[in-house]
């Protein structure tokens, strides 16, 4: 059962800042593969990886892509700035990055990463502020996905025996899915999700 509930989603954001035909990297795609023009780079081989290389040091020459994408990725980066560097790198000038990261979300392994951060609006808007100008920014999943999500992942923790675990995930899941989709004030506060795109800022003459 689906609990997070996007409201700007990172493809909507491609076809807004970036027509057809432009080059862009999906940096940290996993297997998720859009209809674009698009290079897929991840830590580790997959089914829909194109280029198998770290983040924080990328196989390409300056000025390769118009389009840079960080989806659910920076919270796994030993340092996040020095990735938001690298793709300012490899971005022509006036290219875009678009960003997606958690905030009030439970913590959140992968197979060969650690999740080491979160960051707040006003974290995400400085860590790009050095090397873009932020076009927009915002919440993009809500804090009533973040309220449901918190529950899920407490009942997850609960019991030791997996089909215990089951079905309290599944029972929570059930009752936190209307809470999901609720909408509060000072929105930025309680995002469980949000969402930047920066564009390259020229260099000074």
């Amino acid at each position: 059962m689906r609990l997070n509930a996007k409201e700007v989603d990172i493809n909507v954001l491609l076809d807004r800042y970036l027509p057809p035909g432009s080059q862009v990297l999906n940096n940290g795609s996993s297997d998720v593969r859009s209809g674009r023009r698009m290079v897929n780079l991840d830590v580790v081989p997959g089914a829909n990886v194109d280029v198998v290389a770290d983040a924080h040091d990328l196989p390409f020459d300056e000025g390769t892509f118009d389009g840079c994408v960080l989806s659910a990725v920076l919270q796994y980066c030993r340092n996040p700035f020095r990735v938001v560097s690298e793709a300012h790198r490899v971005l022509r000038n006036q290219g875009y990055v678009l960003v997606d990261v958690p905030f009030v979300q439970p913590y959140c392994p992968e197979r060969v990463a650690v999740d080491r951060f979160r960051v707040t609006h006003p974290g995400l808007v400085d860590m790009f502020n050095s090397h873009f100008d932020v076009v927009e920014s915002g919440v993009s999943i809500a804090g009533g996905s973040a309220w449901a999500l918190l529950c899920r992942s407490i009942a997850d923790t609960c019991s030791r025996n997996r089909y215990v675990s089951a079905g309290l995930r599944l029972a929570v899941s059930a009752l936190a899915w209307p809470i999901s989709r609720l909408r509060f004030g000072r929105r930025h506060e309680v995002a469980c999700a949000l969402y930047l795109v920066g564009r390259k800022r020229e260099p000074a003459p």
